[in-house]
């Protein structure tokens, strides 16, 4: 059983997961998955989940996953705060937000800030960093492995042989579609698009080739998580413990004094 604390400190993990409008049953299996392991977790929500909506939220937090693409292509209508309203409204509890494909600015957070988001995890960083908080008032808290970068990047999914350091929070972005097709290459998803909505149709896209996927890479890391005896937390616990031991105040640049023949 995966080890929780209420106060965060080091060997910490976040285990996250962007819904991007999978089925029911597809979000279903990715939470079948934690629950074997007694696994918190954050989900970032693209759309209407009934099934989000009746996970325990205190192992399972509900963040905004919002889409900003068809503003950016001329598709869509109304604006970025149109946008993240309609998704506050489904889940008016969220705290947190990850935007889809980490579209982000100013003018968004900002608004997100005035509406009670009180963290954003649009970074993804190839080493692992200290959440911090910025100076919009927002806790920055990067990610440091992706599952679709490891399937353009490095794919090997190799769990255990990543660094994790100990002293800072390890946070792992996931897709519960790549995890329900153990996705190790972008060509597989692609191939299965269509069937998107259709489980029964997806399941005979699942890669069962014996090169490790997605999925794979998820158990494999629970079980080294419980094995390491490693922290798993939602990504609000962080946010509560970087707040209780460092107060509200925006991160600063460190200070030290100026080079010797400096003016």
């Amino acid at each position: 059983m995966i080890a929780h604390s209420e106060s965060v400190g080091e060997s910490v993990v976040c285990l996250t997961f962007d819904v991007d409008w999978a089925h029911e049953e597809v979000v279903a299996d990715t939470v079948g998955i934690l629950e074997r392991f007694g696994a918190k977790a954050t989900f970032f929500a693209t759309h209407d989940s009934p099934l989000l909506r009746t996970l325990d939220p205190a192992r399972y937090e509900i963040g905004l996953h919002p889409n900003f693409h068809p503003l950016l292509d001329g598709t869509g209508t109304g604006s970025f705060r149109a946008t993240l309203d309609e998704l506050m409204s489904l889940y008016p509890t969220a705290c947190g937000l990850r935007s889809h494909s980490l579209v982000t600015s100013g003018r968004i957070l900002a608004y997100a800030r005035s509406r009670g988001i009180r963290y954003e995890s649009n970074m993804l960083l190839p080493q692992q960093v200290a959440p911090f908080r910025d100076y919009d008032g927002l806790m920055r808290v990067p990610m440091f492995w992706l599952d679709y970068r490891e399937m353009l990047v490095a794919p090997d999914f190799a769990s255990q042989d990543l660094a994790l350091a100990h002293e800072v929070p390890a946070v792992f972005g996931f897709h519960p579609i790549h995890v329900f097709l153990n996705t190790e290459r972008p060509e597989r998803y692609e191939a299965s698009r269509e069937h998107f909505q259709a489980p029964e149709e997806l399941r005979a896209h699942r890669n069962g080739s014996g090169t490790p996927g997605t999925r794979d890479f998820l158990s494999r890391l629970l079980e080294r998580i419980d094995r390491e005896g490693r922290k798993a937390v939602r990504m609000i616990d962080l946010v509560d413990a970087h707040e209780a031991a460092h107060g509200t105040a925006a991160a600063r640049p460190p200070s030290q004094p100026p080079s010797r023949g400096m003016r």
